[in-house]
């Protein structure tokens, strides 16, 4: 009798009880505290099951995939530009004519995207030839093993291969995949943490039974017992204000109506009574949310636009195709008045799109004159995607010789160097544009103007502190 009486005690009162002390991280696999009760991480990947497995196992692929590549690179230090085949237009021709049924644009569109498909391919051809041979001639030393459990949550300074003359730390693939990285443990963190919620409740119970010297399923029971009767006028005013209310000809039977709202009824006791218990408990969720990374891009071809040194560096990264690319820009302009902010505009174009490289290669052969920033500013507030009279139309109007200009964009080098460029941001996973990025961080798609301006003043106050 008296175990049921403090029973029904608990359930009534929520008494005050001392949280362990001591200071506990997530390093030291501690999902959370209630009470005296500690909730490990592996409890809840244990609850979260398969949804949590796979994005460890994706962290763990990716950071594996992203040092073998820069493994690669770094055994492709100081050795010689691998020897590419020349597409000649004998190739193209035969490439079109057995893929036919993938091409509907111009002739001349189309011959140039396999040209490009075809040159990339063979480059990458001939650099994995040279990076098998370079792995053989001089193997690089692997520390870590690719299922190792602690790949992609390790130590920034710790050493993870050597290769050529370099070694690879954990630091340096962490930087490669930030923004992936900080995706996937997003999603992980979300995972758990919903798992987190389920697991206090239960801890709650579970404590709770402890104290009184009982078993969870004993205290349930007590709870249930303590939920409020349903009585015949709570069903009458149930079929009134809710069924009749919705179904004027609805059939009256209550006798149906009684196990649901008893069923309802002991939800709410249940919860009224985890809410009391975790008002007692006072539990504290120790996993962290992970940190957004700021990623570190340098000037696009028309330089900085704003104060020499200005502490807050925008980058707009455009494809100069599509709406919202378009729609962007002004947005994005209005932040170059910001005091303490530099803005710059580079290229990000992750599909093959000839007519977009060549606005972005227009912007290039522009900066050679000067003229990068008023060829990007007719190109970005143009209402369709220059084709090419409009872009030499453009570029004459900004002062630039026609000549030299279309002896410029026709260069190889031109497109290289566009792709070259919207390949560096692609590495770091910045593949949807257009991409704002401010301080490092990373605002993908159409943004408001307000909600940039405040990341401007958040990154100047950021800065500022530390000067």
């Amino acid at each position: 009798m008296r175990r049921a009486a403090f029973l029904f005690a608990l359930v009534g009162l929520a008494g005050a009880m001392i949280a362990r002390a001591g200071a506990t991280s997530d390093a030291d696999g501690i999902a959370a505290l209630v009470g005296p009760e500690q909730l490990t991480v592996a409890a809840v990947d244990a609850r979260c099951g398969d949804p949590c497995a796979r994005l460890q196992d994706d962290i763990r692929r990716r950071t594996w995939e992203a040092l073998q590549a820069l493994v690669d690179e770094a055994l492709l230090e100081g050795a010689p530009e691998p020897a590419v085949q020349l597409v000649s237009d004998a190739d193209v021709e035969a490439y079109r004519i057995d893929h036919a049924q993938d091409f509907d644009g111009s002739p001349a569109r189309d011959r140039a995207a396999i040209r490009f498909f075809l040159t990339r391919e063979r480059r990458q051809r001939a650099e994995q030839e040279l990076v098998r041979g370079e792995r053989q001639r001089r193997p690089a030393k692997l520390l870590v093993a690719a299922g190792d459990r602690t790949l992609g949550d390790s130590t920034a300074e710790r050493v993870l291969a050597e290769a050529g003359t370099r070694r690879i730390t954990n630091r340096d693939v962490e930087e490669r995949l930030a923004l992936v990285l900080y995706r996937l443990r997003g999603a992980l963190y979300r995972e758990r943490l919903r798992h987190i919620e389920t697991l206090i409740d239960e801890a709650v119970w579970s404590s709770t039974a402890a104290e009184a010297g009982t078993s969870t399923q004993e205290l349930r029971a007590a709870v249930t017992a303590a939920a409020s009767p349903v009585t015949d006028e709570d069903l009458e005013r149930y079929f009134e204000t809710e069924v009749r209310s919705r179904n004027p000809q609805a059939e009256k039977r209550l006798d149906r109506l009684r196990p649901y709202l008893e069923f309802q009824r002991i939800r709410e006791a249940e919860a009224r009574f985890v809410a009391n218990g975790r008002a007692r408990l006072a539990p504290r969720v120790l996993l962290e949310a992970p940190v957004p990374p700021r990623l570190a891009l340098e000037a696009g071809p028309g330089g900085w636009r704003g104060a020499p040194g200005a502490p807050v560096r925008v980058v707009f990264l455009t494809s100069y195709r599509g709406d919202t690319s378009r729609a962007m820009w002004p947005v994005v302009k209005r932040l170059a008045s910001e005091p303490g902010t530099a803005l710059t505009v580079r290229p990000l174009l992750p599909q093959w799109d000839p007519e977009a490289t060549a606005v972005a290669g227009a912007v290039y052969c522009a900066a050679a004159e000067s003229r990068a920033w008023e060829l990007h500013e007719l190109a970005a507030a143009h209402a369709t995607l220059p084709d090419a009279a409009t872009l030499l139309e453009m570029a004459v109007r900004v002062g630039l010789a026609r000549g030299p200009f279309e002896r410029c964009l026709a260069e190889p080098a031109t497109s290289e160097a566009v792709v070259a460029s919207s390949a560096e941001a692609e590495r770091l996973g910045l593949t949807e544009p257009p991409v704002t990025v401010i301080g490092g961080l990373v605002f993908g798609g159409m943004q408001r103007t307000e909600r940039l301006r405040a990341a401007v003043r958040e990154s100047l106050s950021v800065e500022t502190g530390r000067r």
